[in-house]
């Protein structure tokens, strides 16, 4: 697990990735040891997806929520190992080999920006506020957070922008249209 100090650069290396910074990769531990830390980021963003799953407003009814949060909790450890697996995968055959790991500990740290800009906006559809705009905010908030996943993937692995545009389309293949909805298959099964 990150310890504070790492949790209080990475903030300020995520404040800076917000802005299209490209400074922000001097605020993240990019070494084997940090990449395997920022695995750690994922209990923190738990709590968030669960209150994503469990969202009454969302989704159809549940027969047995105990198989429906344990598939839906395997699958959120899918999403974490899945595209860093695939970059690890492509960095084999590619002189991206030295740069992976790094990237992959600022791709992970990522998540937490993620989720603070989809908070407000997840605050607003559960208390069924403003949902009309809430929902053009989830669909620029989806589109700021697949251009910012590419400044991530550019700055860090320092590709050039076909790469880059490669693997954000293979990684919301992977999470949005794989993974995500075979768990939440197997969670809604009677």
């Amino acid at each position: 697990m990150p310890g504070l100090a790492e949790y209080l650069l990475a903030m300020r290396g995520c404040a800076r990735l917000a802005r299209f910074d490209a400074s922000f990769l001097n605020y993240f531990d990019r070494s084997s040891a940090g990449a395997r830390r920022s695995f750690g980021i994922a209990v923190p963003v738990y709590f968030y997806y669960l209150a994503l799953i469990l969202n009454p407003t969302e989704g159809g009814p549940v027969e047995d929520f105990g198989r429906y949060l344990f598939s839906m909790t395997v699958g959120y450890v899918f999403l974490w190992i899945s595209f860093p697996l695939l970059l690890l995968a492509i960095g084999e055959l590619t002189d991206w080999r030295d740069r992976v790991v790094g990237t992959i500990s600022v791709y992970n740290w990522s998540a937490l920006l993620t989720v603070a800009l989809h908070l407000p906006i997840f605050a607003l559809k559960y208390l069924g506020w403003w949902l009309p705009v809430a929902s053009i905010l989830d669909i620029v908030a989806l589109i700021y957070v697949l251009v910012l996943s590419g400044f991530v993937l550019r700055c860090a692995l320092g590709v050039k922008l076909v790469p880059t545009v490669l693997l954000v389309l293979g990684d919301f293949a992977l999470s949005q249209l794989i993974i995500q909805p075979t768990f939440t298959y197997l969670g809604h099964l009677p």
